[in-house]
């Protein structure tokens, strides 16, 4: 395991933003920092040996997450009073659940699902009708959820997979799955045009705003500039558009440097480079995990707090799909079955 370089840049990364707690003022919270990045490690090294000691098993990662997807679909959309109303008033708020906080994670979680089951309609004997139904069912839902972030991650992903994914597409299976996006989109717009005028009524939602604020906090600091306020700092600022106090500044980026700086957002990048370059995987090894990463990588421009959060949408929308890709040297080849 520590001759794989990624997984080496990623304990760097790991004891960085540990030790950068230390000068974030609120040491109080490194123990419960620790245990985030030791939970994440769990599941690195259970996704490794598992890569290792059952590589058939670590083949089918993307299809025991589309199953499970779908029952987890089924308890949020049974659960989500606001769908089911008459006069239906959309709360965005109400589809949250568990670990999910957010709409957003939810988005993030249902842009995922649709991508892995999207890229298993191409594949050799699959039953593409199936797999074309279940990317509409959670497609359709991440529609209602109105996370934008979510739809940047699967439009992204999608245009990632036809770059990569090229050599496995079939002209039928692309015309019947574009047919049934659009249908999808077309009737949920004919019967519920409110939610796409919500869509783009919310515009930026302050986010310039947030971004200014960000940059205003480095006038002068070098040191803070260099390694970051710390892990535990509080990312909180007002957003005087709507006179509200925002969790953190909405892009992943912005909020790694806030709190790694300029050290901390270098290393960042030097595993995210050891993950994706060409040399360290076959290119039939990317799918089906390069076209979540890429998803999710664009997303984090307007989304996204902390690497470290655990449990979460972003172990398992992030998290996970890097490290199997990483680990898919020795599985099966993504048109095989």
């Amino acid at each position: 395991l520590k001759d794989i370089k990624p997984v080496r840049w990623f304990a760097v990364l790991s004891l960085f933003f540990l030790l950068s707690v230390l000068w974030s003022g609120e040491i109080k919270s490194f123990d419960n920092h620790l245990l985030r990045i030791l939970a994440v490690w769990g599941l690195v090294l259970l996704l490794y040996y598992i890569s290792v000691y059952r590589p058939e098993m670590f083949a089918r990662i993307d299809l025991a997450m589309a199953c499970f997807g779908l029952v987890w679909l089924v308890v949020i959309v049974a659960d989500w009073r606001s769908l089911w109303r008459a006069n239906i008033i959309y709360n965005i708020t109400s589809i949250s659940r568990g670990v999910f906080t957010h709409h957003l994670q939810v988005g993030w979680m249902l842009a995922v699902l649709s991508l892995l089951s999207l890229q298993r309609i191409f594949r050799k004997d699959s039953r593409t009708l199936l797999w074309i139904l279940v990317t509409l069912v959670f497609f359709i839902i991440l529609i209602f959820a109105q996370a934008r972030g979510g739809l940047l991650v699967f439009f992204a992903g999608v245009i990632a997979f036809f770059f990569v994914g090229k050599s496995y597409v079939n002209t039928r299976s692309i015309i019947m799955l574009t047919a049934g996006l659009l249908l999808t989109s077309g009737v949920s717009c004919m019967f519920y045009p409110e939610m796409f005028l919500r869509l783009l009524e919310r515009g930026a939602s302050g986010r310039f705003i947030i971004w200014q604020n960000w940059y205003d906090l480095w006038q002068g600091d070098v040191i803070k500039l260099i390694f970051g306020h710390g892990l535990g700092a509080s990312t909180e600022n007002i957003n005087t558009e709507h006179n509200t106090v925002i969790a953190h500044y909405h892009n992943f980026y912005l909020n790694t440097y806030f709190y790694g700086g300029m050290v901390g957002i270098m290393m960042f990048f030097a595993w995210i480079f050891s993950v994706l370059r060409p040399q360290s995987i076959k290119t039939r090894d990317y799918l089906p995990w390069f076209p979540v990463l890429c998803g999710m990588l664009t997303g984090f421009l307007t989304d996204g707090d902390k690497l470290f959060n655990y449990p979460g949408a972003f172990t398992f929308c992030f998290i996970l799909p890097a490290f199997c890709l990483v680990f898919a040297k020795k599985r099966p080849s993504a048109n095989e079955e």
